[in-house]
């Protein structure tokens, strides 16, 4: 049932698309962050950015994902889709900055500032019985290169110091880079883990004693380790010098305590998908 409901969103998330208004009425941009997270780096490996020293992109887009971790409830997000470069060492995005402190041949690292993952439920779900989590700032780092050919990695850890959950992930990720000789195609097929720590975890998918009698969920202690296993594909399509359109789908499963996790079992589903699509203009 949960599959048939990610279609029907897919199916709503695409004709959105194809429609000339965007919704009056955007979702909170707080649940954007899965869509986002790891497709603004390899924007540099699939985009045709301008080569001037400052170079920049518009856009807008639509994503579907569930409406908080472990849900199963698709909504459909408008999303601000920009990027700002000086050369290769500096970006701006909707999630923040990143600055280039070392490269090689092979590869680079970047330290990395954004916004953190929120949770906030529609009424109708025992979740919004429990503590909203506000978004908040992480800091961490992204090492990231090539291994051979088009086979490429990414190594993406965050620690979030003001807001919410104060917690940390670190998602390490293999890809493969490919693209037409004319580069008007680009398509990046990515496997990736997400590691949470125990205040991570703890924050997304206990269940308090308090929160039970609230909610009517289960008693849940969860602890630090893997949350999801994802495969997603990531590409894009330029249209000419100007325009293109990027896009991914994402099909992801949680894992350990985050499946047996009360607020999964009795209200949501292990299995997340998520699915988005957008114009970008540069110049």
């Amino acid at each position: 049932m949960t599959v048939q409901r990610f279609a029907s969103a897919v199916l709503v998330a695409i004709l959105l698309v194809l429609s000339p208004q965007i919704p009056a009425q955007a979702q909170d941009f707080g649940n954007s962050n899965t869509w986002l997270e790891g497709f603004d780096d390899w924007l540099d490996e699939i985009s045709q950015m301008k080569r001037e020293n400052w170079q920049m992109g518009i856009g807008v887009g639509l994503g579907t994902t569930p409406d908080y971790p472990g849900g199963d409830n698709y909504q459909t997000l408008a999303l601000p889709l920009f990027q700002l470069k000086y050369k290769d060492k500096l970006t701006i995005d909707p999630l923040g900055l990143r600055v280039r402190v070392w490269k090689s041949d092979c590869c680079r690292f970047r330290l990395v500032m954004g916004l953190s993952e929120s949770r906030k439920t529609s009424d109708s779900s025992p979740v919004s019985k429990l503590r909203d989590i506000d978004r908040g700032i992480n800091a961490g780092f992204v090492f990231e290169g090539r291994i051979a050919g088009p086979v490429a990695f990414r190594l993406n850890a965050r620690k979030e110091f003001a807001g919410g959950h104060n917690g940390a992930t670190i998602t390490p990720s293999l890809g493969v880079v490919l693209k037409d000789k004319k580069d008007t195609f680009s398509f990046i097929p990515e496997v990736a883990l997400t590691w949470g720590s125990n205040r991570y975890m703890d924050m997304f998918f206990s269940v308090t004693p308090a929160d039970s009698l609230a909610s009517g969920l289960g008693i849940y202690d969860a602890s630090a380790g893997l949350r999801e296993a994802a495969v997603r594909v990531t590409g894009s399509y330029q249209i000419n010098a100007d325009w293109q359109v990027v896009g991914r789908v994402q099909a992801a499963r949680l894992l350990s305590d985050a499946k047996r996790s009360s607020i999964v079992r009795q209200a949501g589903d292990p299995f997340q998908g998520l699915v988005g699509m957008g114009v970008m203009y540069t110049f």
